[in-house]
């Protein structure tokens, strides 16, 4: 038996001609039945969708079958012989046995299970591990720390005094209504608007003007570029994650001339010096977490993965990665048919790595 468990894109490089996958219907492997995204790699063409089908039978259609029409399949179907490979789907897993296969082929895929066992678990759980590593040396202090210093001293009553002053005043609350947003409402994002613009323009041309003036950047700096990055309550880089957020999910929250100049303001221009890739919430976010449901497909899945197991989470973290650089989302839409969405997150993602760069 040949169990190898990996996410929809973990294994894009493996052989399709080693196992077939014709005369499986879409409702034999529907996501229903399945429950999770581990399903083998042996299931999926190098672009993502099931092997030996049409397009019909990528993850976008097989999303589509019905309870109805998995309740009414003969229990039969649900184990087919195909050459040498039978299909299982049993509870919440997918088994792919081999029957009956030379020496020649069982060397070959015992290869392969080295191979795909290397690129789907070693390689992402090192991956992980030194993400991991790197936000407990760079980052914990300073989201812990500004997180407390809110929280446990005479700053936070203070601060949120001045906060819903400014919120509430009338005048600016009319301005930004009258000249920002199409909805009175959003109003509301006004304040952290200005206030995250302020902090990032600040503290990102103070790195600059020390940078191209002395040659080098002083510890001290370094760090309170950190703290202000975070924000008081973890304020600034929450602010950028929730305006990214509410741009990609509603586009016309801006008002026209606000639109054409600058798009999506956070999402596309100031949300690039907090890590975000621009368009990906406008795109994957939108078209693969919500339409999904955070189920099996979604570039964020977790469900095929041993939750208690640190071993595991490091892999995780590494899919997170792939989503937060735009990759998983990008081989999502090409296997998909979706090639609008894959070009938009695509231009994004040069953005981003120019602008890293």
């Amino acid at each position: 038996q040949v169990s190898c468990w990996t996410s929809l894109v973990d294994m894009p490089g493996e052989k399709s001609e080693d196992y077939t996958l014709s005369d499986v219907s879409t409702a034999d492997l529907n996501l229903e039945n399945l429950k999770t995204n581990g399903m083998s790699s042996n299931f999926l063409n190098s672009d993502g969708k099931l092997r030996g089908e049409d397009d019909s039978s990528s993850l976008d259609s097989m999303l589509e079958s019905s309870d109805e029409d998995i309740a009414n399949k003969d229990e039969n179907n649900r184990c087919q012989s195909i050459g040498k490979v039978r299909i299982k789907s049993e509870s919440v897993n997918a088994k792919v046995e081999i029957i009956h296969s030379s020496p020649e082929v069982s060397s070959e895929i015992e290869d392969n299970n080295v191979l795909s066992l290397f690129c789907s678990r070693v390689i992402p759980f090192l991956s992980g591990l030194l993400l991991t590593v790197n936000f407990l040396i760079f980052w914990a202090l300073p989201v812990a720390g500004m997180g407390a210093v809110y929280k446990y001293t005479w700053l936070k009553p203070v601060l949120q005094s001045i906060y819903f002053y400014l919120e509430s005043h009338p005048a600016i609350r009319d301005f930004a209504k009258t000249y920002i947003y199409t909805k009175p409402e959003h109003a509301d994002f006004f304040v952290m608007l200005v206030l995250l613009c302020l902090s990032t323009s600040i503290s990102v041309s103070a790195m600059f003007y020390v940078q191209l003036t002395t040659g080098s950047l002083p510890s001290w700096l370094i760090c309170a570029y950190y703290l202000s990055w975070v924000g008081i309550g973890g304020n600034i880089m929450g602010t950028a994650y929730a305006l990214s957020h509410k741009e990609g999910h509603y586009h016309g929250m801006y008002k026209k001339w606000f639109k054409d100049i600058f798009g999506n303001f956070v999402e596309n221009w100031v949300g690039l010096i907090f890590g975000n890739v621009p368009y990906n919430f406008t795109t994957s976010h939108v078209f693969i977490h919500h339409r999904l449901d955070g189920s099996a497909g979604d570039s964020f899945y977790m469900w095929d993965f041993d939750r208690s197991s640190l071993a595991w989470y490091m892999i995780y973290v590494h899919r997170v990665l792939l989503h937060m650089v735009g990759y998983s989302s990008i081989v999502f839409f090409n296997a998909n048919g979706k090639k609008n969405l894959s070009e938009k997150l695509f231009r994004g993602v040069c953005i981003y790595w120019t602008v890293a760069a």
